[in-house]
């Protein structure tokens, strides 16, 4: 597992080498709507049992709603995300019981959810780029999937970068390659999509470490409304340059727009309106009634470059 020191280290050496107006694009950026405690709960890695801490982020009864369930391709993916859980987390807690599946039900939820739209929506996943991966649940199917060949997870905070490390480096040790390790030694680090079956970590800030037009599918569910305008405008122009022609963005999130009275987001551009300028086309939206019958709206667009 990734010791948080060395994350520390490299981020502030990297960062070093960066102009200082740079580095508004790593930030968090709607921090500011979470009172202090909050905030330093979401953020900083303290202790393995941040990972517990996660899971009863956002998965209260009434989230969890999904139009899917009995489908039998959404119910195999849901099994498919609890036994992983369940492995992964026996790996890191010798106390954790078969029996204790409560803890990661709601984000098995999420992942079935997820993945069943994308596995449906997009005809190509086989290079696979989950922007701020949380603890890297994505990862849970999308690590070892018959249709995806290379899971690339990324982030640039502490806390969810140091749990998405502890997440897929436990279930795919052997496939599992982490930047901030290689750094740390002194090593070349290369995204190699040429190969198979392999998990990459990265931060954001070493985006560029993945090549031009190589990336079937980005996702990033909760993502965007969270970062502010430099961290937005990096990711716009990133995906741009290293999603294929034809590939695909997977949003989910509550829609956001400008001037909207009831969120107080890292940014206030219309993220739509920017994707649509950007050459991204929608080519899937869940029509479902948001906070009832789903949480958050998916959302598919093609780039057309």
């Amino acid at each position: 597992m990734l010791d948080v020191s060395i994350f520390r280290m490299i981020r502030e050496h990297d960062f070093a080498l960066l102009p200082a107006l740079d580095l508004r694009k790593y930030a968090w950026g709607s921090l500011e709507v979470y009172n202090r405690d909050v905030r330093e709960r979401m953020q900083h890695y303290r202790s393995k049992h941040d990972l517990l801490s996660w899971f009863r982020f956002w998965t209260e009864d009434w989230r969890l709603g999904s139009p899917f369930k009995g489908d039998s391709k959404y119910e195999e993916l849901y099994g498919i995300s609890s036994r992983r859980h369940q492995k992964m987390l026996k790996r890191i807690y010798s106390t954790f019981k078969d029996e204790d599946k409560r803890i990661h039900a709601g984000y098995d939820t999420w992942n079935a959810i997820d993945s069943f739209v994308i596995l449906e929506n997009c005809q190509e996943t086989a290079n696979f780029l989950d922007f701020g991966a949380g603890y890297g649940r994505l990862g849970v199917i999308f690590g070892d999937h018959d249709k995806v060949k290379n899971y690339i997870a990324m982030d640039s905070i502490e806390l969810p970068y140091v749990l998405q490390n502890m997440t897929l480096s436990s279930l795919f040790p052997e496939r599992f390659y982490e930047y901030i390790e290689y750094a740390f030694e002194k090593k070349a680090f290369t995204v190699n999509l040429a190969a198979n079956k392999n998990i990459f970590h990265i931060p954001m800030w070493k985006w560029d470490l993945i090549e031009d037009c190589s990336i079937d599918v980005v996702s990033a569910v909760f993502v965007l409304p969270e970062i502010g305008e430099f961290g937005f405008k990096e990711f716009v122009n990133q995906v741009c340059r290293t999603v294929r022609p034809g590939g695909c963005l997977y949003l989910r999130d509550h829609l956001y727009h400008v001037g909207e009275q009831n969120h107080r987001g890292g940014h206030k551009f219309d993220t739509e309106k920017v994707l649509k300028e950007r050459s991204f086309v929608k080519v899937y939206q869940g029509e479902y009634v948001d906070n009832e019958e789903i949480y958050g709206i998916p959302r598919i667009y093609r780039f057309e470059k």
